[in-house]
C-alpha cells in the first residue's frame, strides 16, 4: 500500500473544509428540529442530501 501523495492530502483537506462549512451554512438554515427554515427548503434539502454522513447537519445529529 502506498501513501498518499501530498496532492491527494491537500485536496482532502480542502475538500473537508468545504464540507464542514457547508455543514456549518445548512446547521443555520434549519431549526433545532432539522426542519428547514430557509426561504428556499427545496434548496435546502437538496443541499443537505449533499453531505456526507459525518457532517452532524446531515442527519439532525446534534454537533
Amino acid at each position: 500500500m502506498s501513501a498518499k501523495s501530498d496532492e491527494v492530502l491537500v485536496l482532502e483537506a480542502a475538500l473537508k473544509a468545504v464540507t464542514d462549512q457547508f455543514d456549518e451554512f445548512v446547521g443555520a438554515c434549519t431549526g433545532p428540529d432539522g426542519k428547514p427554515i430557509a426561504p428556499a427548503t427545496k434548496a435546502l434539502m437538496r443541499a443537505k442530501a449533499c453531505l456526507p454522513s459525518r457532517c452532524p447537519h446531515a442527519f439532525n445529529a446534534k454537533p
